[in-house]
């Protein structure tokens, strides 16, 4: 679940670079590093996700209450 958050905020944060840099808020050095750098986050994410749903749940361990 917080992955997914956390994919959702990066996505967030290119469209306000985009924003930004046709502001001229911040030069154009400055958005392709930083945009980089959050399109790598965000594809580290979605590969988590996907080892994540494609994951088996591990067994309970003995005397473990069961998750609700």
């Amino acid at each position: 679940r917080f992955v997914r958050i956390s994919r959702g905020s990066l996505s967030e944060i290119l469209d306000r670079l985009i924003s930004a840099r046709r502001r001229g808020l911040i030069n154009e050095e400055d958005f392709q590093r930083i945009s980089s750098l959050a399109r790598r986050a965000k594809g580290a994410c979605t590969g988590l996700i996907n080892y994540l749903d494609s994951a088996e749940e591990p067994p309970p361990k003995p005397g473990a209450r069961p998750r609700t």
